[in-house]
């Protein structure tokens, strides 16, 4: 690739896509890390603005150093500090309102109209309702995506930055033209190409997406999506990443077969899923059969929270 550059690299499994957005360093090297690959997965790279350049990948796992990292002044720091802090000793009235008063739940409800969604958006989409809709009016200027995102209903934009969240400081899910994308590729989105975004962030509309809108979803959709690859034609090439193996179905026996019912069932694992989720409520059903010989079943569930924290449950639990 090109040193200083600007990468966008597509990761496609079956019908789930996935955009990310990267620089090239000073020797145009580039790096994606962090993800978790499940299948086959098939990789496209191309240089936006790089005519006549070319993207070759290397073997996945290889190792790369460290970035060096600067500690902080913290000395010089201190100063602004103790000024801030004295400020806000000697005149408290400027940093606290004395006169705020706390008001009581206020409920206000009207009727949210159902106004009908493009064709080509429902084409790309999981879901269907959303919580928040915001469609540029036509003849109307925007300087960039962030003035674009403070228009949507319920989003709320935090400290002037290119993170958005309806949830805090937590980040939530972006999809452009249904594809997972990450905020870096939404901040290199430009104002005229963006057609229209929705806001999910509620249990009824966002949870279709999985864990990962624990945070809200905000889907982008661009005038551009119906052309379907939004990567460089003239750099673009593709590659094959090997993930982990698909699992496989877990055998149970067919008890409505006359073999099964004249043998005794002595299995000792009685139920597997490789990949599961819980609900809004955090619970889950599992219905298998037991074994002949069950009299106590022993439970383990192991998993990921959204934050990404392994978790481990054993249960002891008697066959009544």
């Amino acid at each position: 690739a090109v040193a200083g550059k600007t990468l966008l690299v597509s990761l496609e499994q079956g019908s789930q896509r996935m955009l990310r957005s990267l620089s090239t360093d000073a020797q145009g090297v580039f790096r994606l890390g962090g993800l978790t690959i499940a299948d086959t997965v098939r990789v496209q790279a191309g240089v936006r603005d790089g005519a006549g350049a070319v993207v070759t990948f290397d073997a996945p796992g290889g190792i790369f150093p460290s970035p060096a990292l600067t500690s902080p002044d913290w000395p010089a720091l201190g100063a602004p500090l103790a000024s801030v802090r004295e400020l806000q000793t000697a005149w408290p009235a400027l940093y606290r309102d004395s006169t705020a008063r706390q008001l009581a739940e206020v409920v206000v409800r009207a009727a949210k109209p159902k106004a009908e969604r493009p064709r080509d958006i429902e084409r790309t989409s999981l879901h269907g309702e959303a919580d928040g809709v915001f469609v540029p009016e036509v003849g109307v200027t925007y300087e960039n995506i962030g003035d674009m995102m403070r228009r949507v209903p319920g989003l709320i934009l935090l400290r002037n930055r290119n993170i958005f969240s309806s949830f805090g400081d937590n980040t939530p899910l972006y999809l452009i033209d249904g594809m997972y994308a990450d905020g870096s590729m939404v901040d290199a989105l430009l104002p005229q190409d963006v057609s229209r975004i929705e806001l999910l962030k509620n249990a009824g509309t966002a949870t279709i997406y999985g864990a990962r809108s624990a945070n809200g979803v905000i889907a982008i959709y661009t005038r551009r999506g119906e052309q379907g690859d939004r990567l460089p034609a003239a750099s673009t090439i593709s590659a094959t990443v090997l993930g982990f193996a698909t699992p496989r179905e877990f055998y149970v026996p067919r008890y409505d077969s006359p073999a099964a019912q004249s043998h005794t069932d002595r299995r000792d694992v009685l139920f597997w899923e490789p990949l599961g989720q819980n609900d809004a409520d955090g619970r889950a059903r599992l219905v298998f059969p037991l074994s002949d010989t069950a009299k106590r079943l022993r439970l383990v569930v192991q998993g990921l929270t959204s934050e990404g924290v392994p978790v481990s449950f054993t249960w002891l639990l008697p066959v009544r």
